[in-house]
């Protein structure tokens, strides 16, 4: 896996840290199939939904953050 997924109690699951969204699906599935294959849920649909995407940049120098914090 290249990111993390979280399993909650209410039966629902989130992918983080994934570089796509296809990614992201198949890791869900991923999960999926190994709670099936332990037996811990049924096979089931998943619906998968983007929440939130993240854009990353890269500043070219270094960054003081503690002189950045008393500013």
């Amino acid at each position: 896996m290249e990111g993390k997924v979280s399993i909650f109690p209410s039966g629902k699951m989130m992918s983080v840290g994934t570089k796509s969204e296809t990614k992201a699906v198949e890791e869900l599935l991923l999960a999926k199939d190994f709670l099936v294959s332990k037996k811990l849920i049924n096979p089931v649909q998943l619906e998968p939904k983007v929440q939130n995407i993240v854009a990353v940049a890269e500043y070219d120098e270094s960054i003081n953050l503690e002189e950045l914090a008393k500013t």
